[in-house]
């Protein structure tokens, strides 16, 4: 272990020293130096910061990447064709550890690299996330869509299959369930069982159209389960700045993180008492009590300049995405939305217009929310003002609820951990490479890898033998691709810039299974195969 460990210290210097890793050093410094000031995204605060983030995961992925294929691809090559392998060989340490100490260098010295380049783009997005909002709804989503680690939650199935039954027993009560089948067998071209199987197939898809659709003036029904945001308040202290005692209002100034967690007439606790924002300001919001609350001693003594204490609840957000079957001029869809909680009989509304077939949000308080983490979401297809009047579908797959399960510190740090371990499999895939074959071929070999890891959905369909024409080179091309996707990790899926712009949630499992078998699995397995190839190489031509 001790030569394993001086070789890895070995390697972490001489890549120090290399005029390639100095060269990739200054393209990192030079890019997450001038992103923040020349990427603004869509001119809101929240369109900056998400592009800084995505663009700065995705530039020091990209460049630590090349650098390390450039690096471990160098170590072994080099040392046999500069005749360096001969002091090391000479001495008293396994080629084992020769081989895992040039892996661990090189990772090292990534480790070092990714932690500066991480805490940058962290400590700069923070620096960002101070900056002056557009208006309330962009502090809002600053703090909930990004500043987040959001899960996701699906509404349940649809009950298709009750819905068929049930049809399928309306037809036949009404006698005209053998007029349908036999409109299915082509005036008896088709079989009895494949014109029934070709009805209840029909069947199946129009209760599907008319489950997730609604007509003019009626009501969608989807019910959610696993919502967890009990205990998550956001708590803070605020400067009173006034009090209008005869509307019944205190307008409170307080830090921007927590004013991105309010919403217009969501509830609020101020020193123990209820009320609701009324007004939203880039530093500052107002809150207006119910008559029992201000006349409560906490409340109706307040003056300018006093400290209190803010609470606000948690949001729940819901995404989602309405496709008329004919869209308005102006492709505006009004609608209704109710979220209820079953059991407690707590509800939220609000009244909603959004562009046809654009992903919307919808923010309600948790206070719908109990322990059983159940809601319901009820939305109704309203008229518009000119009678304009259309049917409105919203998929399965277009509906969801998103809650914030964790803070963004945890959630980034994960996702820098997923650069590692894929900084880690790419040097191992370079040790392996230099290991049997010259530095340009066994770049080009890494190089050529690397695509397949970042699009191997695509390069999968595109070799399809049902898409690709078939034939042998399209058969060998299919078996080639599935061997390779059975060995390579999916870098698409790990990528991290995607999850932190949407502030969605990098689970712990999701990092502890990409950490099992992207490095415990298939990072050993090339190491050990370098190994092996090492092993059995000639490092030098025996004369006699």
């Amino acid at each position: 272990m001790f030569g394993l460990w001086t070789i890895a210290k070995h390697t972490f210097k001489q890549c120090l020293r290399m005029k390639v890793a100095g060269l990739f050093i200054v393209l990192l410094a030079v890019s997450l130096g001038t992103l923040p000031f020349i990427m603004k995204g869509d001119g809101t605060l929240t369109g900056q910061i998400r592009t800084f983030l995505l663009y700065g995961t995705s530039i020091t992925a990209a460049l630590l990447s090349v650098m390390t294929i450039f690096l471990a691809t160098a170590m072994v090559s080099t040392d046999i064709q500069t005749k360096q392998i001969f002091s090391i060989a000479t001495k008293p340490v396994g080629r084992w550890a020769y081989i895992l100490g040039r892996w661990a260098g090189v990772v090292l010295l990534d480790a070092v690299l990714l932690a500066v380049a991480g805490s940058v783009i962290y400590f700069m997005s923070q620096y960002l996330r101070t900056g002056e909002a557009i208006n309330p709804d962009d502090r809002r989503a600053v703090e909930t869509e990004v500043f987040a680690a959001r899960r996701r939650i699906w509404p349940e199935p649809l009950k298709i299959e009750e819905a068929v039954q049930k049809r399928v027993g309306e037809l036949k009560a009404r006698r005209q369930y053998e007029d349908a089948l036999e409109a299915f067998t082509f005036g008896g071209q088709v079989s009895k069982d494949l014109a029934e199987s070709a009805l209840i197939q029909q069947l199946y898809k129009d209760q599907a159209e008319a489950l997730q659709s609604v007509a003019p003036q009626k009501t969608m029904v989807w019910k959610f389960s696993g919502i967890h945001v009990v205990g998550r308040e956001t708590r803070a202290t605020g400067r009173v700045m006034g009090v209008n005692r005869l509307k019944r209002v205190v307008t409170i100034e307080s830090e921007p993180r927590l004013i991105g967690k309010l919403n217009y007439s969501r509830p609020v606790r101020i020193n123990g008492s209820d009320g609701r924002v009324v007004k939203l300001k880039p530093k500052s919001f107002s809150v207006r009590f119910g008559a029992e609350q201000m006349s409560r001693g906490k409340i109706t003594l307040l003056t300018s300049g006093d400290l209190v204490q803010i609470v606000a609840d948690p949001v729940i957000q819901i995404r989602y995405k309405p496709t008329p079957s004919s869209a308005p001029t102006d492709n505006i869809l009004a609608s209704y939305w109710m979220v209820s909680n079953p059991t407690t009989g707590v509800w939220d509304f609000e009244a909603r217009k959004d562009l046809a077939e654009i992903p919307a949000t919808l923010t309600f308080s948790s206070r719908v929310v109990d322990q059983s983490g159940h809601v319901v979401v009820r939305y109704t297809n309203m008229p518009r003002r000119d009678g304009f009047a259309t049917s409105v579908s919203i998929l399965q797959g277009d509906i969801a609820i998103l809650y914030d399960l964790g803070g963004f510190d945890a959630n980034f740090c994960r996702g820098i951990g997923l650069i590692f371990i894929q900084l880690a499999f790419l040097a191992a895939m370079g040790i392996l490479a230099g290991s049997f074959v010259s530095f340009p071929v066994g770049c080009l070999i890494c190089f050529s890898v690397l695509p397949f890891q970042l699009s191997r959905d695509y390069l999968i369909d595109a070799v399809n033998p049902r898409y690709a024409g078939g034939g042998v080179f399209g058969l060998f091309s299919n078996f080639i691709v599935r061997s390779m996707n059975k060995i390579l990790p999916d870098f698409s899926r790990t990528l991290p810039g995607n999850s932190l712009v949407e502030g969605m949630d990098i689970s712990w499992v999701f990092l502890g299974e990409t950490f099992f078998w992207t490095l415990c699995v298939q990072s050993a397995l090339l190491l050990v195969l370098a190994w092996v190839i090492f092993r059995k190489r000639e490092l030098a031509q025996v004369q006699v």
